[in-house]
């Protein structure tokens, strides 16, 4: 007969204590990779999980209207709408605003408030001392710092100077934004129009193949002519295939700065062709003046400076004492109980008490010295941060605009580039068709006029972008900008 082993019965209940502590925590383990040279497996709980959803799907049904095509003034406001880059700039500068708050609050007193509910029991094996106590106690105390040496101002004008450098941020991701914007407008447009250019070259290929093909059927042309403009054709389909990949590459990459997946269908007016850019009267220093002085980047920068002097003002301040003023304000109701419940004695108390205290740290181990060391190298260090800045915008400024004045002309000259090679391929083919030609003028002829058409296209690309570049670089890039609205017309720099 077994007997029963009443020793098991502790061992038992912190069994079924660890078992509920394990499901309340959760049975989940996680491990790290077994080993540097093999991808790590997720465990199987993560794998039989629910799969989270993407947060596209809240902007998969906010499809743009394809009911008219758009212009770049209205792709610019749909991006404003949706890129999430401007609403993480924008919640940035929400944090930094409730930091001066923080910041601020050291301005107001602090009041604590507490209540305490105790219960004391004594049993004695003298019925007289046995004793049931209750007590219920208010306490409130206020603590409100009069002086700091000017800790309290310091790291407000720190929060301060942050917020406005936040603010500043959030004005250069909006001139990001409408740079990005415009690059990949001009850059749909350049792609269609290269799409465009690789079907004339295809047509203007099987031209010449058709009159090679037709000689070599009379038997007035050798077959190798045949095989040079048939590789040219081939070629120029090559080249074709080739274009429609671009152009679906520019159209993911303005659905992404838009803010919608790739895939994304979209309607979108492309610019004139006839658009003419003007330098103006404004010299390249008087350029580079307007961009230090406007370009929020460089305003973010001197505000982040402000805010890193301040945080030296605000260390140094703890070198100094703080004068506090203290008050205090406390209400207790006590309840004796005796043998079988019978009360003894009911008391209340209260009381109230001010004072001023100083509090002034002699020594820490130097932390206070070598937190203002940090502080001042912070701010050097962002002293020397802004100087590169400043220097790297007028070298901006400065390439941006000779890339413009450097594209405008660039643009004329493969216009001219463009007719001369358009005429010479046109009296090349009729000579060959006369027999004055051979079928190698040609070819040549149409590989020019080919590359012709190609750089009219990417120059004029070059001249939009490098416009825009200049109005980002000084600066001055807005969502009514002129690089916005350079669809038509004259647009003067």
């Amino acid at each position: 007969m077994l007997k029963k082993n009443s020793s098991c019965g502790p061992f038992l209940l912190l069994a079924v204590l660890s078992s509920l502590l394990i499901s309340l925590t959760g049975c989940r383990t996680l491990e790290v990779p077994s080993k540097s040279s093999g991808m790590w497996t997720p465990p199987q709980w993560y794998n039989q999980s629910k799969k989270p959803e993407t947060v596209l799907n809240a902007v998969r049904g906010k499809k743009p209207s394809t009911d008219k095509p758009m212009r770049l003034v209205e792709l610019v406001g749909l991006a404003l709408q949706n890129n999430p880059s401007t609403k993480q700039a924008w919640y940035q500068a929400l944090s930094a605003k409730a930091q001066v708050g923080e910041a601020r609050s050291a301005w107001y007193p602090t009041v604590t408030a507490e209540q305490d509910f105790d219960n004391q029991r004594v049993i004695s094996s003298r019925p007289l001392q046995s004793m049931n106590q209750g007590d219920i106690g208010a306490n409130l105390k206020l603590t409100y710092m009069l002086m700091d040496f000017g800790g309290r101002s310091a790291k407000v004008e720190q929060a301060f100077q942050t917020l406005l450098a936040t603010n500043f941020q959030f004005n250069q991701t909006f001139q990001d934004l409408l740079l990005n914007v415009a690059s990949a407008y001009f850059n749909f447009f350049s792609t269609t129009a290269l799409l465009e250019a690789a079907h004339m070259d295809v047509k203007d290929a099987k031209a010449a193949l058709d009159a090679t093909t037709a000689k070599f059927s009379a038997g007035i042309q050798a077959k190798v002519d045949v095989l040079q403009a048939t590789a040219s054709y081939q070629k120029m389909l090559y080249q074709l295939e080739s274009a429609k990949g671009n152009l679906k590459t520019a159209e993911g990459d303005i659905a992404k700065v838009l803010g919608f997946p790739a895939g994304t269908p979209l309607n979108i007016m492309l610019p004139q062709k006839d658009v003419e850019f003007k330098v103006g009267t404004r010299t390249v220093d008087q350029l580079i003046e307007e961009g230090l002085a406007k370009r929020p980047d460089i305003a973010a920068e001197r505000a982040s400076l402000a805010a890193k002097m301040a945080a030296v003002k605000a260390a140094r301040s703890d070198l100094w004492p703080t004068l506090n003023a203290q008050g205090t304000g406390s209400n207790d109701w006590y309840k004796y109980f005796g043998r079988h419940g019978l009360n003894y004695d009911t008391q209340h108390n209260y009381g109230y008490g001010a004072g001023v205290s100083v509090n002034w740290p002699l020594f820490e181990g130097f932390d206070t010295v070598s937190k203002i060391k940090a502080a001042q190298a912070d701010a050097d260090a962002e002293f020397e941060n802004l100087r590169q800045k400043e220097l790297s915008a007028t070298a901006e400024v400065w390439d941006a605009y000779y890339n413009f004045v450097t594209a405008t002309q660039k643009l004329e000259a493969s216009k001219a580039y463009l007719d001369a090679s358009q005429g010479s391929y046109d009296l090349s083919m009729d000579g060959y068709k006369s027999g004055l030609k051979s079928i190698l003028d040609v070819l040549n002829a149409e590989s020019d006029l080919s590359d012709a058409r190609s750089q009219v296209i990417k120059s004029r690309k070059e001249l939009y972008t490098s416009f825009a570049q200049v109005v980002y670089a000084t600066g001055t890039i807005n969502e009514r900008t002129d690089a916005a609205r350079a669809e038509k017309g004259t647009v003067e720099l």
